[in-house]
């Protein structure tokens, strides 16, 4: 074929951003033609948000109340008035315990729930301003114990004299976290102390979401999907034992035509992994997690979990974490294991088959699946990225390490790469194949006019294979620590 004509060997072009938000070019190429484009852009990384905060309160100033607890303000009064006011805020106390020492120090114990500020530096300005000008006078001391998923995750001891020098602006809000750092989580004796204010958890909370699958890997067009609707209940039984239920919807997909191996280039490994498109081949509602986790605060920066039941679309079983995050550290080291069974590929029962495939030829294979990992996390704060390293047994009973790394963004835009390396030798194109993928995590904060702590996460792999696959267990003990700390 004839090659393109050419009267220079060099395009020169010009690009202007208008308004910031629109990129206009204009080229010539080869010293022949003239072209032109215009485009859109957007700087999701650095974004305050497509519109203002309206909805959400200025940090508390009036009314201000720092009458002593006593007779004109007794203590169901107090209770009564810090409900409102975190409220108010977007804060929600679970306990408020009173505690009137030996030595006539009193002082006071509040459990909260932050659903709403994304930035622990948002959350502790609220505090500052809610303790000043609402804190009895005869308070000496008042710890804040900050809650996620039904475990305490860190704690502030508020000294009411530097608070108090705060209100009168004789400090600033930075010698104030100074003198009230974030602290590891402490167990004083209730027994000493009055409960003013408890309340259970939320029993059942309902949510309504878009479902999206998407896969690479098929030989009759590459790119396939499954969107959808899934609608989850969720919410704590008694003990502080939490529930996740999701059912989800086809509305839209690719996948009923696709079969569940890879015709040009078949995985010869057990299929962990390769047949979910069969899972997504299935009519009507299904059943996409349904399972319980207990989460435990050990104390000193050791914090641990428990959970069972249908755990993702494929897999379910019982699983362990144990997890070392210190409160001024910015690295953390855990072990997490888990015993997996196979899911049918429609209704709620289990398999103890696996396919293997020789060749093209499919062989079946008892399968109690298992895995189990070493976690090093660190945070490189200067730079915004984190980096996570899981090293151990893989679900297709293969060795080896899966390294992370993501960059976050002050909008709370989160962009991430992995990539697997593990002896399980898979083969695509004549070469081996190591897992790789890329991921992000868009807040929904910048949508709103009020502040959101939750987050719509993607993540796809280069191609769907059984390398270096690993199954979910329920909520990752590191992910919700560091969402309350950064």
């Amino acid at each position: 074929p004839k090659g393109r004509v050419k009267k220079s060997p060099i395009n020169v072009g010009v690009k202007y951003r208008l308004w910031e938000h629109f990129d206009v070019t204009i080229s010539y190429i080869r010293g022949e033609r003239l072209a032109f484009s215009a485009s859109t852009f957007y700087n999701f990384g650095y974004t305050k948000g497509f519109l203002p905060k309206i909805d959400d309160p200025l940090p508390y100033r009036a009314p201000v109340n720092i009458e002593s607890l006593g007779p004109f303000r007794p203590e169901d009064t107090l209770a009564q008035e810090l409900l409102t006011a975190y409220e108010e805020q977007g804060l929600k106390i679970l306990d408020i315990f009173f505690t009137d020492h030996p030595n006539c120090q009193k002082s006071l114990r509040i459990h909260v729930l932050n659903e709403s500020f994304r930035l622990e530096c948002k959350l502790r300005e609220r505090l500052n301003h809610l303790l000043a000008y609402l804190m009895p006078v005869n308070i000496e001391e008042v710890t804040i114990v900050i809650f996620s998923e039904g475990f305490p995750i860190q704690e502030y001891v508020f000294r009411m004299e530097f608070v108090r020098r705060f209100a009168d602006q004789e400090i600033g809000p930075h010698e104030l976290q100074l003198l009230s750092p974030m602290k590891e989580v402490s167990y004083p004796p209730l027994s000493l102390s009055t409960t003013l204010f408890s309340r259970p958890r939320n029993l059942f909370n309902f949510e309504l979401a878009p479902r999206i699958y998407t896969f690479f890997g098929s030989s009759t067009g590459k790119f396939k999907y499954n969107f959808g609707l899934s609608a989850s209940i969720n919410g704590f039984l008694p003990k502080d034992i939490y529930y996740n239920i999701i059912t989800g919807y086809s509305l839209l997909e690719t996948v009923r035509s696709c079969n569940d191996f890879d015709r040009l280039n078949p995985s010869q490994l057990i299929n962990v992994r390769t047949d979910i498109i069969r899972y997504f081949q299935t009519h009507g509602l299904t059943l996409d997690e349904a399972y319980l986790q207990k989460t435990w605060t050990l104390g000193k920066g050791w914090y641990a979990r428990l959970s069972a039941g249908y755990f993702e679309v494929e897999y379910g079983g019982a699983a362990t974490e144990l997890l070392y995050y210190p409160i001024k550290g910015c690295w953390a080291i855990g072990v997490e294991g888990a015993i997996l069974k196979k899911r049918n590929y429609s209704g709620l029962g289990f398999t103890n088959r696996v396919r293997k495939l020789e060749g093209f030829k499919p062989t079946y294979h008892k399968f109690l699946g298992s895995q189990y990992f070493l976690n090093v996390y660190y945070d490189w704060k200067p730079a915004h990225l984190d980096f996570k390293i899981s090293a151990g047994k893989f679900l297709a009973n293969d060795w080896g390490v899966r390294y992370e790394m993501s960059r976050y963004f002050p909008s709370g835009l989160r962009l991430t790469l992995w990539y697997t390396c593990t002896n399980g030798r898979d083969r695509v194109n004549g070469e081996t194949y190591f897992d790789k993928g890329i991921g992000f995590s868009m807040p929904f904060d910048i949508f709103y006019t009020h502040s959101e702590r939750t987050s719509w996460n993607y993540g796809i792999s280069a191609w769907l294979r059984d390398v270096g696959v690993q199954a979910s267990t329920g909520l990752n003990l590191y992910e919700l620590i560091y969402d309350q700390r950064q």
